[in-house]
């Protein structure tokens, strides 16, 4: 039985406080794939997540690193027959869990990824390249079209902000409620949502909103996969002319509808999607930003 789910692949520009972070990442990954000892785990909040480099992948004349990432799954769904009973579903070992592919290159600073079952998978590759850090901190940034991003943060007047959050589960809402956004968002998890919009603004006046708050919050918006609208409306002088975009919507992605035999996307089909939106960037991902 095969069946058809629609794929939107992210581009992400890496940061690390380390300025070996790089180096190290691509010998560990070498010395990874030698031993054969290719897999881990970690825990971040309640969930626990399942990693392993299935392969390295050349792609211009760099080592780029094949990952499958599995985040466990709290809640189940049921066993049922056709009589109508149902049960909790039981297994022999282990636990269920969503997994998100993605491709990551050292050299060129740069991660593809993609959700292949619930929810997001920015945040769990965030957390998994996290590991590889003494600061066990990274940040994501995604590639935008005519860098639209750099643009909108070296404006000096902002009048209005506003952001969307859609949660698949409460999972989701807890994960969320632990970060930056999310200590300025806790009525969503204080009312039991899953979807909040949000628009903050300065007023039909000359009130501006705060440059250096506006400026601090919109990098953690902008790489948070759960926030999927972020519309921004300022100006580069206070007398100027105002100019508003929706930064989410103007990230670079690559989109294609997958078919899959099975339950789950494979590796081989998910290696050769990445590959597709790979080429489909060449020039963006393979030039210095």
């Amino acid at each position: 039985m095969s069946w058809s789910k629609r794929i939107t692949v992210a581009y992400l520009n890496i940061e690390a406080a380390e300025e070996d972070y790089f180096s190290k990442f691509h010998e560990n990954m070498e010395t990874i794939l030698e031993s054969g000892n290719t897999s881990g785990i970690f825990e971040a909040g309640q969930l626990k997540y399942t990693w392993r480099v299935a392969e390295r992948v050349d792609i211009d004349e760099s080592a780029t690193y094949f990952f499958t990432l599995v985040r466990e799954r709290i809640s189940w769904p049921v066993w049922v027959n056709d009589d109508g009973n149902y049960a909790e579903l039981s297994l022999p070992q282990g636990s269920l869990g969503d997994i998100s592919f993605g491709f990551v290159n050292p050299a060129y600073k740069t991660l593809l990824c993609f959700a292949a079952g619930a929810g997001g998978c920015v945040s769990g590759f965030k957390k998994l390249l996290g590991q590889f850090s003494p600061e066990g901190v990274v940040r994501l940034t995604p590639y935008f079209e005519e860098h639209i991003d750099e643009k909108v943060l070296a404006w000096d007047c902002y009048k209005k902000v506003s952001f969307s959050f859609n949660m698949p589960s409460g999972e989701d809402v807890t994960e969320f409620a632990n970060t930056k956004a999310g200590e300025l968002t806790k009525i969503i998890s204080f009312l039991g949502g899953l979807k909040a919009d949000v628009t903050v603004s300065a007023g039909g006046g000359k009130e501006l909103l705060s440059n250096m708050m506006v400026k601090d919050i919109l990098p953690e918006l902008l790489e948070n996969d759960l926030c999927k609208s972020l519309t921004v409306r300022g100006s580069d002088f206070e007398n100027s002319s105002q100019e508003q975009y929706d930064l989410k919507n103007a990230q670079v992605k690559y989109m294609e509808l997958l078919e899959v035999e099975g339950n789950y996307i494979t590796e081989s089909d998910a290696k050769q999607l990445l590959v597709r939106a790979v080429n489909e960037r060449h020039s963006m991902i393979f030039n210095p930003r």
